[in-house]
């Protein structure tokens, strides 16, 4: 006889065993239920989780960038609009059949005037703006931060060294000298880029408090 029919047999002898086996088969499935929901739940809480840490992050980014104050090194506040186009941040640009977006906010300058570091921080390099030609750049840093302003002749003793916020740095180059620049009818102007752990943001908001 094997231990199945001894079971069985038992369990006509006593009803309450019958009805403990029928209940404990009843709460194994239970169990069983549970354990499936457990894991559906661990994994939605998973997934929950993932969801606010992605969240906490572009908050988190959002307030870091939130966290600038810029001028304008120009000291104009006059976005640049004429016979060569916009100067606003994204406005659109064409080089023979190439479209593309201007990456900067160009604002209005008298060559010759100083121009002034738009934030506090660090200068970490000088360079030219374009191969073969004599515009310069500067680059300042300041923690994530880094602001570049184009066409803006400085002293090369100024890399390495801090420099605050409105200070002056340099002298306001002219783009009409450059003859492409004049026949298209662009204005003097400095051109100014802002990038936050090295991605491109918008300097306008910064700078104007929009």
């Amino acid at each position: 006889m094997t231990p199945v029919d001894d079971l069985h047999r038992a369990e006509q002898a006593d009803p309450c065993m019958a009805l403990a086996h029928l209940v404990r088969g009843d709460l194994s499935a239970v169990h069983g239920i549970l354990r499936e929901c457990r894991k559906s739940y661990d994994l939605a809480l998973h997934r929950v989780q993932g969801t606010m840490d992605g969240l906490q992050g572009l908050l988190d980014s959002a307030r870091a960038k939130s966290c600038l104050t810029l001028i304008d090194p120009a000291g104009s506040y006059q976005i640049r609009s004429d016979g060569s186009g916009d100067g606003a941040f994204g406005a659109s640009r064409r080089s023979g059949d190439r479209r593309y977006t201007h990456t900067g906010l160009d604002t209005m300058v008298v060559p010759g005037m100083s121009v002034r570091a738009p934030l506090t921080g660090r200068v970490v390099r000088l360079g030219r703006c374009y191969a073969g030609d004599s515009y310069r750049l500067v680059v300042i840093e300041a923690g994530p931060w880094e602001c570049r302003v184009l066409y803006a002749l400085c002293p090369d003793e100024l890399v390495g060294k801090p420099v605050q916020m409105g200070e002056h740095i340099g002298i306001a180059q002219d783009v009409t000298a450059r003859n492409d620049y004049r026949t298209q009818g662009m204005l003097p102007h400095l051109h100014t880029e802002v990038r936050h752990a090295g991605e491109l943001v918008d300097p306008t908001p910064f700078m104007f408090g929009g």
